[in-house]
């Protein structure tokens, strides 16, 4: 929830600074149908197991990272 209503904030933000406030406002309202709609799937359901990497070429020893519960990665899962 937590980052819907982040990103609903964000796209309110661009809305105004683009001066398109209804775009925005109708963009945010099919985000809150498409997520009420998963949501309503979900319902009742285990959730599924996810592994998100991110591969980062030359990065801290050129690995890979992976991201637990609390991180963007998690949020962009959810």
């Amino acid at each position: 929830a937590a980052s819907a209503t982040a990103a609903t904030a964000m796209i309110r933000d661009l809305g105004a600074r683009l001066d398109r406030p209804a775009q925005a406002a109708a963009l945010i309202r099919a985000l809150e149908a498409d997520l009420d709609q998963a949501r309503a799937l979900m319902a009742g359901r285990i959730p599924p197991r996810a592994l998100f990497l991110l591969g980062v070429p030359g990065g801290s020893g050129g690995g890979a990272m992976a991201a637990g519960r609390g991180t963007a990665a998690h949020a962009f899962l959810e």
